[in-house]
């Protein structure tokens, strides 16, 4: 590999052996690491590669594609590419145009095309299109008796996808759910009994769902041999893309298609299986082989996305029995360490998480280039209105903002409709001082008490302007207020998203907010398998930021007029500690230049300061941590290593035993200083620090 550079530090593996004749025959290999030459080249006819966070999955699966068709040996008319979203096919079609394949290629999600497959086969038999059924809830609700109002046919249709996605009857749902812990607030011999109605109707209307598109494909594939055999010869090079994530009838589908000739290639992560809730089984990935027979695995460890620290705290909260994977090896230079901030109120957390993102915002920066992230969609509600109120362009990852989605207009509406609004905003704070009380409530209630709770404040600054002010001079109001921009609109603004609707995405700069218990681990998540996926949830949150991670909590959330005492995730100890290799040395600098600074200070040090001195070579440590912190962060800031901490306050520092902010101020640092920059002081020093104290002031 001497004839070519990966452009990459030496941190990584060197990985496996590549025949650097062949890297020069093909362009499209020239580029890659020899990791991600070894994917594209392998002549495994069933390959499974492990592709951690940035570790480039999408650029090796179409190059892959675009070799195997150069070389002769696929048809890429041939080549079926499955993925979870059309906005994933359409970018996986995008790249292979790039690469030369025009629109050879097959790509799209599953339902896609098996909804395509199922309405050609209808063309060629006379029969009638499938008709999809895209309204579930109504049509559940008809099949629900009036008189019983316990039943609701939201928690019925979920209980109905629950058992779909993963084979399950209407028959064996009442057992399937008592074994699998299922809450669905009704009977499960009622959701069996409706579960077994709902097909029965739609069957007989000659409907389909969602589901059904997968189930029936796969039964008619196996039913139908001479149209199974056509569709198996038609696609004889599967592709499936984040194959983590695959559910029983998304894999059954699978199966079905796949003829003993065809090839595979799967590409994946357990690290980021974050969609168990939806019948997603990781055991397809880490289980390759026991499903397929004699294959290849394969990874891909080196992320080029984040930086060193970025990436140590993401790996340090994974769960201990993906241990087995290789380590993620990250290829950029050390930066910033993630900075840890908590607040007293999540009001203050969210106009603190503006300040932060207005700070972040380097000269010739983009709004875009930043992200605020939670668990649930409840907890955006608040950022809305801060960055509204600091003048920050923002969108959200649905397309819509606060006023547009569905929970807000439901409960807008009958404020703009309240012949008393003060009347009905008296209601709401009701409802929130009854909600937060009692057992855990699950993140449904969380999203919509936040929701309340942001439309409350609302509506009462509203009343303070106009104290006897009706409902829809209300309406009119905060449409003005808060309303007159769509995020949709804007090209330019600070993305809200979930951690969920993160992946896939990067951003140079993450805010993680409201990393609290009951947020994450979310409050129902009490099996070794759920939490174990709160884990890969706050993984793959993190790992969206390239060079800067902000991670924050509040001590408490206010629900109208109650306020909810918060504690802070127990991930955030495991975020904050994680250790990182080669953090004091950048990759690109001479370590000799850092010792000679290093001993230069000590040689300068007084006789008393030594004399103080509870351990010599802990001391040593220490000031060396503080050295190569300051570096880092004067170069971060643009400014001089004295700007940020004076040589003097390093060797008393170094000298002195601290623990928390407060101890820096103790011991003669500066009270700006150490607000500022005390988490960061004590981190170099190797301390934690206390997750309660006071957020950087920048």
């Amino acid at each position: 590999m001497d004839s070519f550079d990966f452009g990459e530090q030496p941190a990584a593996a060197d990985g496996p052996p590549i025949d650097s004749a062949l890297v020069q025959r093909s362009a499209l290999l020239r580029d890659l690491n020899p990791e991600q030459v070894a994917a594209a080249t392998s002549e495994a006819s069933r390959l499974c590669i492990i592709a951690g966070a940035g570790s480039g999955k999408t650029r090796v699966i179409t190059r892959r594609i675009a070799y195997r068709s150069e070389i002769g040996v696929i048809d890429p008319r041939r080549v079926l590419a499955l993925t979870f979203t059309r906005k994933a096919a359409s970018e996986l079609t995008r790249r292979l145009r790039q690469l030369g394949l025009r629109d050879d290629v097959s790509a799209g999600t599953f339902h896609g095309v098996a909804y395509a497959q199922l309405r050609a086969r209808a063309a060629e038999t006379g029969r009638r299109e499938p008709q999809l059924l895209d309204r579930k809830v109504g049509f559940v609700a008809k099949l629900i008796s009036r008189s019983d109002e316990r039943t609701k046919p939201f928690d019925v249709v979920n209980e109905i996808e629950w058992a779909k996605a993963r084979l399950v009857s209407p028959d064996n749902y009442a057992a399937a759910a008592k074994a699998a812990g299922r809450d669905a607030n009704v009977d499960p011999n009622r959701v069996a009994s409706l579960f077994a109605d709902y097909e029965t109707k739609k069957q007989k209307m000659g409907l389909v769902d969602f589901d059904d598109l997968l189930g029936v494909t796969a039964s008619e594939l196996r039913r139908d041999r001479r149209w199974g055999e056509a569709q198996r010869w038609r696609f004889r090079h599967l592709f499936v893309d984040e194959f983590q994530d695959v559910n029983p009838l998304q894999f059954a589908l699978l199966r079905a298609w796949l003829s003993p000739e065809a090839d595979l290639c799967v590409v994946g992560d357990p690290r980021q299986a974050i969609y168990g809730w939806n019948g997603a089984d990781a055991g397809y990935i880490t289980n390759f082989s026991d499903h397929f027979g004699e294959a290849q695995t394969l990874t891909l460890r080196r992320n080029h996305r984040s930086t060193p620290e970025i990436l140590a705290a993401a790996e340090a909260v994974l769960d201990s029995s993906l241990g087995a994977l290789e380590p993620l090896v990250p290829t950029r230079n050390p930066g910033q360490p993630p900075i840890f901030a908590a607040y007293d109120t999540d009001v203050d957390e969210a106009a603190g998480v503006a300040r932060a993102v207005r700070d972040a915002r380097r000269p010739g920066d983009n709004w875009s280039d930043q992200a605020i992230l939670t668990r649930t969609n409840g907890q955006l509600a608040r950022f809305e209105v801060a960055l509204r109120a600091a003048g920050i362009p923002f969108r959200t990852r649905a397309g819509s903002d606060f006023l547009e989605q569905k929970e807000v207009k439901t409960i807008f509406e009958s404020l703009a409709t309240a012949p008393s609004l003060r009347s009905a905003v008296s209601d709401l704070e009701l409802e929130l001082s009854e909600g937060p009380h009692g057992a855990a409530p699950a993140d449904e209630t969380f999203d919509r008490l936040s929701t309340i709770a942001v439309l409350v404040d609302l509506a009462r600054e509203f009343l303070v302007l106009d104290p006897d002010g009706p409902g829809s001079r209300f309406a009119g109001w905060l449409h003005t207020a808060v309303g007159s921009d769509r995020s949709g609109s804007i090209t330019d603004a600070v993305e809200l998203a979930t951690f969920h609707a993160s992946k896939g995405l990067e951003w140079p700069v993450v805010h993680i907010a409201g990393l609290e218990k009951g947020f994450a681990p979310i409050a129902f998540a009490r099996t070794p398998d759920a939490l174990l996926e709160e884990r890969n949830l706050v993984h793959v949150a993190a790992t969206r930021a390239e060079r800067l991670l902000h991670i924050s909590w509040a001590k408490q959330r206010t629900f109208g007029a109650s306020a909810v005492e918060r504690e802070p995730s127990p991930f955030l100890s495991e975020l904050s500690s994680s250790k990182v290799l080669d953090l004091r040395t950048p990759l690109n600098e001479p370590q000799h230049q850092i010792s000679e600074a290093r001993t230069h200070l000590r040689s300068d040090a007084s006789t008393e300061t030594s004399e103080r001195l509870p351990n010599h070579d802990a001391a040593t440590a220490a000031a060396e941590g503080l050295l190569a912190w300051r570096k880092q962060r004067a170069e971060f800031a643009g400014v001089s290593e004295t700007a940020i901490l004076s040589d003097r306050d390093i060797e008393i520092l170094a000298a002195t035993s601290v623990r928390s902010v407060g101890d820096l101020e103790q011991a003669g640092l500066s009270p700006i200083r150490a607000r500022r920059y005390g988490h960061e002081i004590l981190r170099a020093l190797g301390e934690t620090p206390a997750l309660a104290a006071a957020p950087p002031a920048e």
